[in-house]
């Protein structure tokens, strides 16, 4: 068991476990929430493992919606523990459930996080199950992260913003070519070294809504 801040975390052997990168996130999360300005916000957790960065969200009392999805059977069944383990240091309403990116997630969000695989992997290492899946990026590193970018969109409410987590080793001028090909900016970043990579904080928002702003 992990402990962050007030919540305890139970991990598996067979799910992706918090790390240097998780960490980054949920400050980049507890900021946004906070950037956001009001209450009632929605954060969908995308690739949620054991479930820290939405627990996280759902842990500020201006958020009163969090669903956590993932493809890995297990780590949906961890996340549920997780859930109920720390039910009492929770303000939102949380749901997990098991989905190839969107295709069981409904509704649209305020926030969607994604700690995305992000290590280059060779042709079929995707195919893994487990922690392998959960850190198989591609070829490029960013063919996950880039799918995920295609399909956001439409998931994400007008305002909104998307945080997602890539590495140095990835392919950084393909992702670069995805966020703008999909209407995206990056608003902001935050990064620390870990070893010989970057791990990177991306907070995205729809280039109309910065105008706007």
């Amino acid at each position: 068991m992990i402990s962050y801040e007030d919540l305890s975390i139970i991990t598996d052997k067979e799910v992706y476990p918090p790390a240097e990168d998780s960490y980054l996130a949920a400050e980049v999360i507890e900021e946004e929430i906070r950037r956001m300005g009001h209450e009632g916000v929605s954060v969908l957790d995308m690739g949620t493992a054991t479930g820290i960065l939405g627990l996280v969200a759902a842990s500020s009392k201006s958020v009163d919606r969090v669903t956590m999805a993932d493809i890995n059977k297990d780590a949906v069944r961890i996340c549920k523990e997780n859930v109920a383990f720390n039910a009492k240091r929770l303000h939102a309403q949380c749901s997990v459930v098991e989905s190839d990116f969107f295709s069981k997630v409904s509704g649209r969000f305020d926030i969607i996080t994604f700690n995305a695989p992000y290590l280059r992997t060779e042709e079929g290492d995707g195919k893994l199950g487990g922690i392998g899946k959960a850190v198989s990026g591609g070829p490029s590193g960013m063919e996950v992260s880039s799918e995920f970018l295609r399909q956001a969109p439409q998931h994400l409410n007008k305002g909104g913003r998307i945080i997602l987590v890539v590495s140095s080793f990835g392919d950084l001028e393909r992702l670069v070519r995805e966020i703008r090909n999909n209407g995206f900016s990056k608003e902001r970043e935050k990064k620390i070294h870990v070893f010989f990579e970057d791990i990177i904080v991306m907070v995205l928002a729809r280039r109309e809504d910065l105008v706007r702003e």
